[in-house]
């Protein structure tokens, strides 16, 4: 082998360990991510959520809506978007569709998050895939301002998913169900479901979902007259993620924000204050365990 073929081998065999280095990156940080570890997450990537990192979309994109950089998040949804459709595979675009319309129907942007939708259930008809049926109902009921489609599409996904052994695409749509519920007054049934996912996200791990989790539960826990015990929760949330970002439908994200003003009033904002820095310093698995209990004592 010649000096210049060497070189040239060399420089292949360390672009393609840099390039595994990088994979095994984006796996820890999305692990760090779904693990709840938001700072241990940024560090991975090194640039922050916002800068030009070299880490692919999914991972990017999942702590930017986590930690509310709205921008970053569709910078990476609409990334994520052009590469599924340089891919030709229709069900990774059925995904990208489903990820970038939730991002943008929690932000209130359901124009565009209502197209996307359409183009995901045109997609899923023909690949016929169950998960790709189950992300484009997941997708409609995010978009939907109707407060009764978006409980139907969430529970069509469920059934779909669950039918399929899909348990995470199962759990994340019977989650928005639960808290729509509590948001409609069925507050019984909706403590029962929320109390439900908080135990299988907890047994996951998945502690990206558990927040979102957690502040639906906020409402339920109001609407249970469990107002310190919330406060508390809010506490540990704004500590550890952000109230009310994606995903989470418009409507729900209103109610969580006016839920968390409606408890400083009732408690008077001193008292709140202390029951948030309370919940802050509160070991994340104690919180989870309360909040669980009283929302089966409310049923």
């Amino acid at each position: 082998m010649s000096s210049a073929e060497d070189v040239g081998a060399q420089a292949a065999e360390l672009d393609e360990v840099e390039q595994l280095g990088r994979g095994l990156e984006d796996v820890e940080a999305t692990g760090a991510a779904l693990g709840g570890e938001l700072e241990a997450r940024e560090q991975v990537d090194g640039r922050g959520v916002g800068g030009p990192g070299h880490l692919e979309p999914p991972a990017r994109q999942l702590l930017a809506h986590i930690v509310d950089e709205h921008d970053a998040g569709n910078r990476e949804t609409g990334r994520q978007l052009a590469i599924a459709e340089a891919s030709g595979n229709e069900s990774a675009l059925v995904h990208a569709c489903y990820f970038r319309s939730v991002g943008l129907s929690s932000q209130g942007l359901h124009d565009e998050a209502t197209e996307l939708v359409a183009r995901a259930h045109e997609l899923a008809r023909r690949t016929r895939c169950p998960t790709d049926l189950a992300s484009a109902e997941v997708a409609r009921g995010f978009a939907s301002r109707v407060e009764a489609e978006a409980l139907d599409a969430f529970m069509t996904s469920d059934d779909i998913a669950r039918r399929a052994g899909n348990r995470w695409m199962s759990a994340f749509a019977r989650t928005e169900a639960a808290g729509l519920l509590v948001a409609r007054g069925d507050v019984d049934q909706g403590c029962a479901e929320l109390a439900e996912m908080i135990a299988l996200w907890y047994r996951a791990g998945e502690w990206a979902q558990q927040w979102h989790t957690l502040s639906r539960c906020l409402i339920a826990l109001h609407r249970t007259d469990c107002h310190e015990l919330a406060l508390e929760v809010v506490g540990a949330i704004e500590e550890h993620a952000t109230l009310g970002v994606a995903p989470m439908s418009s409507t729900l994200h209103d109610v969580a924000l006016d839920t968390r003003e409606a408890l400083i009033t009732a408690v008077g904002t001193s008292h709140a204050d202390e029951l948030r820095r309370r919940g802050a310093a509160c070991p994340i698995e104690e919180i989870v365990l309360r909040t669980q209990r009283a929302l089966l004592e409310g049923v």
